[in-house]
């Protein structure tokens, strides 16, 4: 007799304490799991199949999509996604307006190989809403299609009026001479 992959996962990631997503909830385009700071598991098995390529058409995927929607009110730390599987290599893109595959991507990152991490730093973006795109993208190495992620959100704001000030800020005036 063996386990469901899924009830394994889930009863491994209870013992250590992590959340995860419900593996009939489909993560998508026009569904997306909002991504609120919190590290979470998410399979991207059940991800959206519906976008084949991504960053104006440019970059192939080879499997599912997991889309994650990210609200940046001052962009502030890194998004980061960890394979939890040792075979999956997992990009991650970001994209910042409408989720298709024509959308412009502002940040990729490909994981440091299978089983590896990927990490988007946020501190260089605007403020506003983005769509966070993980699968692997077809750079002719082998490996699965999909699986499962941990994706955190490492330096989020606990409120959006922290870090409005950056430290290395020094306001001028320019005041006409009398």
């Amino acid at each position: 007799m063996s386990l469901n992959p899924w009830i394994l996962r889930v009863a491994i990631l209870t013992a250590i304490g992590l959340p995860f997503a419900d593996p009939a909830d489909a993560q998508t385009c026009n569904t997306p799991i909002p991504l609120i700071g919190e590290p979470i598991v998410i399979d991207t098995c059940v991800g959206d199949t519906n976008l084949p390529v991504v960053c104006n058409g440019a970059v192939p995927l080879t499997g599912p999509a997991l889309v994650m929607s990210v609200h940046l009110p001052y962009p502030n730390g890194r998004l980061q996604v960890q394979s939890m599987d040792a075979g999956l290599d997992a990009a991650a893109f970001l994209l910042q307006g409408p989720c298709y595959s024509d959308a412009f991507c502002v940040a990729a990152e490909e994981a440091s190989g299978p089983g590896g991490t990927a990490s988007i730093e946020l501190d260089e973006l605007d403020s506003g809403d983005y769509f966070l795109v993980i699968a692997p993208y077809d750079d002719g190495s082998p490996g699965p299609a999909c699986g499962p992620v941990a994706v955190s959100w490492i330096g989020n704001p606990s409120s959006p009026l922290d870090g409005l000030f950056r430290s290395n800020f020094t306001p001028t005036l320019d005041l006409p001479e009398p």
